[in-house]
């Protein structure tokens, strides 16, 4: 497995740098690691291993097609130092709506000593949908990274990546209208308006995208009418397929509250760029 793992790396690095990882990983991984990966597919967990920096906080994630039944997808973590505790991650995850099925952990240590662990978990979308890593995995990962990092809470807004295809900012607006709607005194809590939101995966995403039509500096005044306009029709059209009259009432008080909003900092940038 080595001897193949040797010829990866020679076969896709530059000869200098194949010869140097081949020293530092000579003995790295487990047997176990090895019965269960190809040493052909080794070679990204190598060099995601590598990219971490040296904080023990450092993590790296990656969701990828795999598993063993139909829906089923890989996530895998890379962390260097101590692996990432089940009982940190799963409140997470759920958040998400993804549900865990299992994990495989492996222990790798380099020929200096250094530590690493990576974690492969076989996950599934927990309302069924099927998810292709190839459009939703980057917007995943980086809304995961930005609830690790304490950038966006860790809520049931979350499951609006995966299910309504909206990236955390999106997610944090619809956030923040449900905050506002319970300062009103809508007679709902945060987690019904989660769920409400949840099982109308569409119209949660007009919404979000109502609110950047109407206030995205970057948007031509011709094209932030034209989106508004059309938003407002789909939305509308949206509405009229809500049965559920509780339903009804939460997804037309989110649309009111985006449809009278004066003015918002969501747009603005600090001076590296960054949102605020």
């Amino acid at each position: 497995w080595e001897d193949h793992l040797r010829a990866e790396l020679q076969a896709r690095l530059p000869a200098e740098r194949a010869t140097e990882l081949a020293a530092r990983i000579e003995g790295a991984f487990p047997v176990s690691y090895q019965e269960d990966v190809p040493a052909a597919e080794a070679l990204p967990d190598l060099l995601e291993l590598l990219q971490l920096s040296d904080s023990p906080q450092a993590l790296g994630l990656e969701l990828r097609r795999g598993g063993n039944g139909p829906g089923h997808l890989q996530l895998r973590l890379y962390r260097r130092g101590a692996p990432v505790a089940m009982s940190d991650l799963l409140p997470l995850l759920e958040n998400f709506d993804l549900r865990i099925l299992n994990e495989r952990p492996y222990r790798v240590t380099l020929r200096d000593g250094t530590g690493y662990w990576i974690q492969y978990l076989e996950v599934t979308h927990a309302a069924g949908r099927e998810l292709d890593p190839a459009q939703s995995g980057a917007r995943f990962e980086t809304a995961f990274f930005a609830v690790w990092n304490g950038l966006a809470e860790s809520d049931g807004f979350n499951r609006l990546v995966l299910a309504a295809g909206l990236d955390w900012r999106q997610a944090l607006v619809l956030r923040a209208v449900c905050r506002y709607l319970l300062q009103t005194g809508l007679p709902f809590s945060q987690r019904y308006m989660e769920a409400v939101l949840a099982r109308h995966p569409g119209l949660a995403a007009r919404l979000a995208w109502l609110f950047e039509a109407r206030f995205d500096p970057q948007l031509a005044a011709s094209t932030r009418t034209a989106q508004q306009r059309s938003l407002a029709r789909e939305i509308d059209e949206a509405l009229e397929q809500v049965t559920s009259p509780d339903d009804d009432r939460i997804l037309r008080a989110f649309r009111a509250v985006i449809a009278t909003a004066l003015r918002t900092n969501h747009f603005q940038r600090d001076k590296d760029g960054a949102p605020k």
